[in-house]
């Protein structure tokens, strides 16, 4: 008997620490109302209930989707699977069940791992009180009464719930694949979306990726602004350049400072001669260099934006983060938001700007406007569902609208964040064809690249991915670093040639190195083709994208074992290092570098590369960042590299040829 007391008092014991253990952490309900389904109007158009499901509960034939996809911004419709928005014409997934009102599984809400723990907590106890129930002592022992039951948890009110996304983001999500946009979006669509807007002011944050800097930047972007919009617009219309994923650059964000003045150079070697990169000190047109990944400067970046009233726009081509950015720099009192008839390239239908205009300055704040202004916004907003992020080309299909309101609602205006669909870039676009199926993710740069060096010799080409292929058209000797993601291949030039020609490359023993797909290349039928004055094949859509030289002098930077850094010393040198950087549109950039030397009769040698690219496109130039030795000197200084020395200087002899020095000056 005091063993049989004794088991139930553990037991008892242990379902008091359960049903502790389980009122920490209350029970959530699934909500299941109708009140999620969409607004009062179109709940009662709703065709009648005339299906039953396996519990004999009601069904209706259809059920009303969101407006729009709040994963990439699409309107919803329910008629064309392959394109964005779609969703079915009765709700399978947990989430569009929830949405619609209905449970998630035929046999009631889906249970949670807290679920499953409250009710063997509950079994527990029930079983306990059936055990003892005729033994007075023990319950009178431990202070429970029979008809005790555990404590009733709290019910928490999780509000309403986050609307769906579309099975197009949802394949995105979960398959990393999705079909390409029906038409990307242009610069017209942009003009078009800024004329029809609400507001007086508008600031477009134009951002360009890091990662082929500066080929993502679109050079007539305020001309294109100048010559579609009228003066009333473009007087009040400024544009900031931001430089996304820096962290590819360097690894620390205090050499992204360095090389600030490297960064705006380069922007402003790609913009017309007559346009400023950034205003003054001060001003509202700043240059950014920022990380999403890492989180550099997007504390400053969103600080600038949530004191921006009027319309912010996110500009640039596809993958170069703009949705992520969107994420980060999220205005705290940000709440998305609809307009109906926003599409890519038609007209939201908005109201006249006279009529939505605010309180300006000098005038007297009463109130009424703003709250008027702000209600139809307030009335359509939803809860906060992150956009959809991946590097998927055209994951955003329309623009994502984020109302706010400026300084925390202190001010008397309101700003509108824009995300819009990236515009077309080749490298995340049309060079995906040309690649397998399968080794199309290998044509993403997700981080820092490290880079290795290779010695390409004379007569020796450069295989990036089996699509590009750089030929040295001078008789020295170059060496690559590759800051790809893509593999590399060094070998006679003719044989490179036969590589790209190759019928099944996925069946060779280079199967990981030739990412090309034969049949969109044109491998069957080659084109024959002039390299270095010698006749070579080349499949069809393999062209040249032009000849690139090596210009840029690196001599006191790759040769750390000079006696003297000065100028004069260096033009004193009968040899030069010479560098520049090659970049591959959206998959990284090339450095090389080559030696020459200085000829009596003709000077220093000039060194240039052929680059052959799919449709001769995708290939650009820039003035060398010398990432290579700046990655290199922080690896000696971290201690992951040793520094090497010059060895020294054999003293065999030495003593004894003093002696006979000596002895020759006394006699």
């Amino acid at each position: 008997m005091h063993l049989l007391r004794l088991s139930h008092r553990t037991l008892l014991s242990q379902c008091r620490l359960s049903c502790v253990a389980s009122r920490r952490f209350p029970l959530i309900p699934a909500v299941r109302t109708a009140s999620f389904s969409t607004n009062p109007a179109a709940a009662a158009a709703a065709p009648a209930w005339t299906e039953l499901d396996a519990d004999g509960r009601p069904l209706p034939k259809r059920w009303t989707p969101p407006p729009t996809c709040p994963g990439c911004g699409a309107a919803s419709q329910q008629t064309h699977a392959e394109l964005p928005g779609f969703y079915p014409l009765k709700p399978k997934k947990p989430a569009e069940l929830e949405w619609a009102g209905l449970p998630a599984t035929g046999h009631g809400p889906r249970k949670t791992r807290l679920d499953r723990r409250t009710e063997t907590a509950d079994v527990v106890w029930k079983a306990a009180m059936e055990r003892l129930a005729g033994d007075a002592a023990v319950l009178q022992e431990l202070g429970v009464d029979s008809a005790d039951s555990p404590e009733p948890r709290p019910v928490k009110n999780v509000g309403p719930k986050a609307p769906p996304v579309c099975h197009r983001c949802h394949y995105i999500k979960f398959s990393h694949s999705a079909p390409p946009l029906p038409a990307p979006p242009t610069l017209d669509t942009l003009s078009e979306l800024i004329l029809a807007s609400p507001h007086k002011t508008h600031h477009v944050y134009h951002l360009v990726d890091a990662v082929d800097l500066p080929l993502s930047l679109l050079r007539k972007l305020r001309g294109h602004f100048h010559s579609t919009l009228p003066n009333r617009i473009t007087r009040n219309l400024t544009v900031s350049y931001v430089i996304t994923r820096c962290d590819v650059l360097t690894p620390k964000r205090a050499q992204i400072s360095s090389l600030m003045t490297f960064l705006k150079q380069t922007v402003k070697a790609r913009l017309p001669k007559d346009e400023k990169v950034e205003g003054p000190a001060g001003s509202e047109t700043k240059i950014w260099a920022v990380s999403s990944r890492k989180g550099w400067d997007i504390g400053g970046l969103k600080d600038e934006i949530k004191h921006r009233a009027g319309g912010v726009w996110f500009v640039g081509g596809v993958n170069v983060g703009k949705t992520s950015l969107l994420r980060d720099a999220w205005p705290q009192n940000g709440k998305q938001f609809t307009m109906e008839g926003i599409e890519v390239g038609a007209r939201p239908k908005v109201t006249e700007p006279e009529e939505t205009e605010l309180v300006g300055e000098g005038e007297e704040d009463t109130g009424k406007q703003l709250e008027g202004l702000l209600s139809q916004v307030q009335q359509s907003h939803r809860p906060r569902e992150p956009p959809t992020i991946s590097d998927v080309p055209g994951t955003t299909a329309a623009p994502i609208r984020v109302a706010y309101n400026p300084l925390g609602g202190r001010s008397k205006l309101w700003g509108e964040l824009v995300d819009l669909p990236g515009l077309e870039r080749f490298g995340s676009g049309d060079l995906l064809k040309y690649a397998r199926a399968d080794k199309r993710k290998d044509f993403r740069v997700r981080g820092r690249v490290y880079a290795e060096e290779y010695t390409v010799q004379p007569g020796q080409s450069i295989l990036v991915g089996g699509l590009f292929m750089i030929t040295p058209k001078t008789d020295v000797t170059v060496m690559v670093n590759p800051f790809t993601t893509l593999p590399i291949h060094i070998a006679a030039t003719a044989k490179c040639c036969s590589f790209l020609t190759h019928p099944s490359p996925q069946d060779s023993s280079l199967c990981d190195t030739l990412l090309q797909d034969p049949a969109a290349v044109g491998a069957a039928s080659p084109k024959p083709t002039i390299i270095n004055d010698e006749p070579h094949h080349l499949p069809s859509n393999i062209a040249s994208a032009g000849v690139f030289t090596i210009a840029d002098d690196v001599t006191e930077k790759r040769n750390p074992m000079l006696m003297s850094a000065h100028p004069a010393a260096i033009r004193a040198l009968p040899y030069k290092v010479l560098a520049t950087d090659l970049l591959l549109d959206s998959l990284g950039w090339i450095e090389l570098t080559a030696q020459v030397r200085n000829r009596q009769d003709t000077g220093f040698q000039k060194v240039d590369v052929e680059v052959h690219a799919p449709e001769g496109r995708g290939v650009g130039q820039r003035h060398t960042m010398g990432a290579y030795m700046m990655l290199d000197k922080s690896a000696m200084l971290g201690g992951l590299k040793k520094k090497t020395a010059r060895p020294k200087m054999s003293k065999k002899g030495s003593k004894k040829g003093e002696k006979l020095r000596r002895r020759a000056q006394n006699s």
